[in-house]
């Protein structure tokens, strides 16, 4: 049997027995290794680089409920991105440093209502979509400030730690103070703490009156609030932070958490199966 009859008849088994050619220890190990995606934080909310087509990179909000990966007008035609007649999207390849780029379905859309906080010079230029990868498991490490894939499935869900996504991709979870319990949204494009509906002011146990604290940017636009500190403690999902000061606004009907509570969550989106999973990796309490 002649060496190259041998590798033939190797090659054949290999791809009969695993889907494809033998590979050696590391190859596979590193196949299976977790996408390490650098973020970081801008006007408070989060921000990883991408490039498109090569071009870049570019600043992309992260938008962890958003169903489109979408980029502004302006960049779009710097970069000559256009639609095919007749078409809403366009497909690009979509790379994070030297070695991970993904083709994904993109949208040209202004996205005016949640940048005009950003200078010209640090605005980001699009917003990123976890559905980029609803086949894995996404992390969102606002600890360490990065975003992790990898493959996996989330445990079902518990009420505790593991949530259901409702069906239009948003993440909302129970949050407790004293005896009143509230369905809270999470949204990291939200660059303030936790806003709370003043029709709750009644019942919250608040640490002197709140104060007029201005406006904040929501995804909804500026809302005007009042500040004040609680005097209990506020537990989200199963973790309990002590006597935080939190926002007031009567044009708020249901809680909102940004990324401030977030910096030392972990936060796994299991998309193909609508869950996410809230963790914290930090045993100690943080007062905000």
């Amino acid at each position: 049997m002649t060496v190259s009859f041998r590798v033939s008849v190797l090659l054949i088994a290999s791809t009969l027995l695993f889907g494809g050619p033998l590979r050696g220890v590391s190859a596979a190990q590193e196949a299976t290794q977790p996408v390490m995606i650098s973020m970081e934080l801008l006007a408070n909310r989060p921000i990883v680089r991408a490039t498109i087509n090569g071009q870049g990179p570019f600043p992309f909000l992260l938008g962890s409920d958003d169903q489109r990966t979408i980029v502004d007008p302006e960049l779009a035609e710097t970069l000559k991105l256009k639609p095919a007649k007749g078409a809403t999207e366009l497909t690009v390849d979509l790379g994070f440093g030297p070695t991970n780029t993904f083709k994904t379905a993109l949208v040209v859309e202004d996205i005016a209502r949640v940048t005009a906080d950003f200078s010209r010079t640090t605005r980001p230029r699009g917003i990123l979509s976890l559905a980029l990868w609803k086949d894995q498991l996404v992390t969102v490490d606002y600890s360490q400030w990065k975003v992790m894939l990898e493959p996996g499935v989330l445990p079902e869900t518990n009420g505790k730690d593991v949530f259901a996504l409702n069906p239009t991709g948003e993440f909302t979870l129970p949050l407790t103070i004293a005896e009143l319990s509230v369905d809270c949204r999470v949204d990291p494009l939200f660059p303030g703490g936790l806003i709370l509906p003043t029709a709750m002011a009644g019942t919250l146990p608040m640490v002197g009156d709140p104060k007029d604290a201005g406006s904040v940017k929501t995804r909804a636009g500026a809302l005007r609030v009042l500040e004040t500190r609680l005097a209990g403690n506020v537990t989200l999902g199963s973790v309990e932070v002590k006597s935080p000061i939190v926002f007031l606004s009567d044009r708020s009907e249901t809680a909102i958490v940004g990324t401030p509570w977030l910096g030392r969550f972990l936060v796994t989106y299991d998309l193909a199966n609508a869950r996410v999973r809230l963790l914290r990796p930090v045993a100690t309490a943080t007062r905000y």
